[in-house]
């Protein structure tokens, strides 16, 4: 069974390659970020955005693939893809 979850908030630094450290209202926690997911979308430390993530968990830990990385404009919601498995 995939988990799927939405999280809004902001990327605020590279931590690797593909890795990224997202920060919301609740903390802080690192996602993996592949090229696909961007969309073409250049983001900024300042930019709200919304993720859309798969949870996978391995070797006793728990990470978060994002499938969507869209900034999210103050006067609408992103467009989101169908993304489905």
């Amino acid at each position: 069974m995939v988990k799927v979850v939405v999280l809004e908030g902001k990327i605020v630094k590279q931590v690797g390659k593909k890795d990224f450290i997202f920060k919301d209202d609740s903390g802080e926690l690192t996602i993996e970020v592949e090229r696909k997911a961007w969309h073409g979308e250049t983001v900024t430390p300042n930019d709200k955005v919304k993720v859309i993530a798969e949870v996978e968990k391995s070797w006793g830990k728990t990470e978060l693939e994002a499938l969507f990385v869209g900034k999210i404009k103050s006067d609408q919601a992103p467009t989101e893809p169908n993304v489905t498995h």
